[in-house]
């Protein structure tokens, strides 16, 4: 039988941690989780990408859809419809981005 592949970490430190990506092309099988675990390092699994997840896609979402609807076509037009649209964000409606993506703000009276 053969020898199992040697890994250099672990063993000689404590607390290591692999990091493995959810990519499809980055997958590692269970046997090699299973092999580094042995050797005492950490292979924690990170939860898929979700831009619904993430609130500045959500920011970024409300602030094309203006550009859109304004279509400026010159530079000067191009800011003055950025300023707009940054300047309709309200702090209520930062923090529901926030707390749809989980991060629990406290809710505060705006100032």
């Amino acid at each position: 039988m053969p020898e199992p592949p040697t890994v250099p970490v672990g063993h000689d430190r404590p607390q290591t941690v692999a990091i493995r990506s959810q990519q499809a092309g980055h997958r590692r099988t269970q046997a090699v989780c299973e092999e580094l675990g042995k050797l005492g390092v950490s292979v924690p699994a990170f939860p898929a990408y979700s831009p619904d997840l993430n609130p500045i896609e959500q920011a970024i979402a409300k602030l094309k859809a203006h550009l859109r609807k304004l279509a400026p076509r010159s530079p000067e037009r191009l800011t003055a419809a950025l300023r707009d649209g940054l300047q309709q964000f309200t702090p209520a409606e930062c923090a529901a981005f926030l707390r749809h993506s989980g991060y629990g703000q406290p809710k505060r009276s705006p100032l």
